[in-house]
């Protein structure tokens, strides 16, 4: 599977650089211009509760928009496996938990949005 991480990387930033073409009125990307990434980060967590703290992954606006994240985790199972990522949305009081089910991507923020 590793050997795949390099196309894996490119699709995702292929998705990231086609929002740039999404700059209509009312799009969420129109004042964006996105043109480069920092580095892809790749971990594998080992269970028995390792965790992330809540936290913002672009705090200090340093020109990062947008975190995505690729779930490679076959066979997960809620009840069993437990992590979910949890994203606070600032606008709403209500959370959205995300499961890390196998083939999963997700975009999101990463600013206080």
């Amino acid at each position: 599977m590793c050997s795949h991480i390099g196309f894996l990387v490119q699709t995702l930033d292929s998705i990231v650089m086609r929002c740039n073409t999404m700059s209509g009125e009312g799009s969420p990307f129109a004042k964006y211009r996105i043109n480069r990434r920092t580095k892809a980060m790749i971990a594998c967590y080992p269970g028995n509760n390792s965790q992330y703290v809540r936290h913002i992954d672009n705090p200090n606006n340093d020109g990062r928009c947008v975190t995505s994240i690729y779930y490679l985790n076959k066979d997960y199972n809620r009840q069993r496996d437990g992590g979910v990522l949890r994203l606070f949305p600032q606008i709403s009081s209500c959370v959205a938990d995300i499961e890390p089910k196998f083939n999963r991507v997700i975009f999101f923020w990463s600013d206080r949005r």
